[in-house]
């Protein structure tokens, strides 16, 4: 089942148009991204709220830092991600999972 046009957008990728959205859940949010014409196989990458960490000079280390976006750039970089280890966009029916940490 294809994504719903309404309240996703595009994104042009190594020659090829993808449609994406992002579905929040419990604690995580997944980016959820297939083909825009004569989508088969869906790529799910799922990240956390506070998955991004920023330096914390007060503690010498690195903090969460709430409230992640969802980019272009950041979809662009997972779309990449995926195909180089082995997306494939023709496979019917199947998913392709990644945790971003």
């Amino acid at each position: 089942m294809a994504l719903a046009k309404k309240k996703t957008r595009l994104i042009h990728v190594d020659g090829a148009d993808y449609r994406w959205v992002v579905s929040p859940d419990d604690g995580y949010m997944v980016l959820v991204v297939e083909l825009a014409r004569e989508p088969r196989s869906r790529l799910l990458v799922y990240t956390g709220y506070d998955d991004l960490l920023v330096p914390d000079p007060e503690n010498a280390g690195y903090a969460p830092f709430p409230d992640t976006e969802i980019t272009p750039r950041f979809v662009r970089a997972w779309i990449s991600q995926a195909l180089a280890h082995g997306w494939d966009v023709a496979a019917a029916g199947r998913e392709f999972r990644l945790m971003c940490r």
